[in-house]
């Protein structure tokens, strides 16, 4: 069922991410650094606040679905707890609205930051009850809808000269149309719902909650505090260069690192519970093998195809260096080993007071760095210093992770993909055409080849034992 529903997951995140690319394609050809560095500043604040006051009621509702004794007082309290939030969320808006007024700066993306964050919310919550009832094919579904119509609006948006308020009302009509699609699925189910709660429950949930939230507002701003910083040290324009390559790149390796994450979490909770715990182990080592066969040989493959990738991309306004996106590789795949290897034994175990520390000083380490390599480096110098603060966060979420939850870390398996990715990289590296689709196109094919022929020969992840096994029954 693991890899059934990761297959599901990773489409589901694959063509969103295909369509992205497209969006950013395009997106760079139609704006400037500028702009595309002032939208890049509005969702990394607006995802920021979304994280801090709506992210203990999505972990709470998939850690505890499985557990709840009254169904319909669980689910009045976790909607209870959103309406209250989103209700309160407003009174530091109209507050930061009417500061930016008497100053004389545009209020517009304040309250459209507030549209935007409050269908976010409700879309993402919507997402978490899918995933947690073991419905990937939904979830991957309106996941594309939602894409696509983010990527159609914006553009035809800022065809016409939308600019930047192009950009978030094109994000902001996709969501309301996923959430829309997702009402669709709920069906008759909606009209049954209450917001009777429970105290308890509500106190539970926050007690569970709150941890992981300020460890994921943290996390988020640790990706994030480099474009912050960039703003409004080099300029929004520099920011617009940082972010499209970080963007492309990280989003890339991420979305495949939390394909198998969104399969695997809550299946591994439902084991645990009908199965016991050593059965939930089991899941989460075959898991492991599972996340470092597919991530590992993808970031390595997207050192190989710089070049054509961003060629091809990235409009001629934006200036990004191969230099900067190897750095973005190798932080996003310390990220991603970060939130969904170690992280993910602090939740299954319930220890979420221990998501705190890695990323509180990862986050002071970032900012007293950046404020050094930015003015030394540029862009790069921010690459850099989340490299290093990624990598910091992982060490220490990693003595965690084996302080509490005691599941040997796959070194065998690694070392064995390590290698495979090692001459797969070298094989494919210098493989050249004048055309770069061409280019692109080939390093790719002969990528996968190479690495699925390595992993036979090497076993990774028992695929030749399992291949025989077929042809034995055949």
């Amino acid at each position: 069922m693991l890899i059934k529903h990761s297959v599901i997951y990773f489409l589901g995140k694959l063509t969103p991410a295909i369509v992205s690319i497209v969006g950013v394609s395009i997106y760079t050809r139609l704006v400037n650094p500028d702009d595309y560095g002032l939208f890049s500043l509005i969702t990394v604040i607006t995802g920021l606040v979304n994280i801090l006051f709506f992210q203990w009621i999505r972990s709470s509702f998939i850690r505890f679905y499985n557990d709840r004794e009254n169904i319909n007082s669980f689910i009045g309290s976790i909607i209870k707890s959103h309406i209250i939030t989103l209700l309160l969320l407003g009174i530091p808006t109209i507050i930061t609205a009417f500061v930016l007024y008497f100053i004389s700066l545009n209020v517009w993306y304040v309250f459209i930051g507030y549209i935007l964050i409050t269908l976010l919310s409700i879309f993402e919550m919507l997402i978490v009850y899918f995933r947690t009832i073991l419905k990937p094919t939904v979830v991957a579904n309106v996941s594309v809808i939602k894409s696509l119509t983010v990527v159609i609006v914006s553009t035809i948006l800022i065809y016409y000269g939308g600019g930047v308020t192009g950009l978030l009302l094109g994000s902001i009509f996709g969501l309301f149309l996923g959430i829309l699609f997702f009402g669709r699925r709920l069906g008759s189910k909606i009209v049954g719902l209450s917001i009777i709660s429970n105290k308890t429950t509500q106190k539970g949930l926050l007690k569970y909650g709150l941890p992981i939230t300020l460890s994921f507002a943290l996390s988020v701003a640790l990706q994030n505090i480099d474009k912050i910083m960039i703003s409004f040290i080099l300029g929004l324009e520099e920011n617009g260069n940082y972010t499209v390559g970080f963007d492309l790149i990280h989003n890339l390796i991420y979305m495949i690192m939390m394909s198998l994450s969104l399969a695997s979490f809550p299946l591994i909770l439902k084991i645990i519970k009908t199965d016991g715990e050593e059965a939930g182990k089991r899941q989460f080592k075959y898991y492991s093998k599972l996340l470092l066969f597919i991530s590992i040989p993808a970031c390595f493959g997207l050192a190989t195809i710089l070049n054509e990738f961003t060629g091809i991309i990235i409009g001629e306004e934006f200036s990004v260096s191969n230099n900067l996106m190897n750095l973005i590789i190798l932080a996003s795949l310390f990220h991603g080993l970060k939130s969904y290897y170690f992280d993910l034994t602090l939740q299954i175990s319930a220890k979420t007071k221990y998501f705190f520390y890695p990323v509180l000083t990862a986050v002071i380490l970032n900012v007293i760095l950046n404020i050094y390599m930015l003015n030394k480096y540029g862009i790069e110098g921010a690459a850099l210093a989340t490299t290093i603060s990624f990598f910091v966060a992982m060490l220490i979420s990693a003595y965690y992770s084996i302080k509490n939850y005691r599941v040997p870390f796959p070194w065998w398996d690694f070392l064995k993909v390590v290698t495979s990715s090692t001459i797969m990289y070298l094989f494919i590296i210098n493989i050249t055409f004048e055309n770069s689709l061409l280019a692109l196109v080939s390093k790719v094919l002969a990528g996968c080849f190479v690495y699925i022929l390595l992993s036979f020969i090497m076993n990774s992840l028992n695929i030749r034992e399992l291949v025989m096994n077929k042809i034995a029954k055949r």
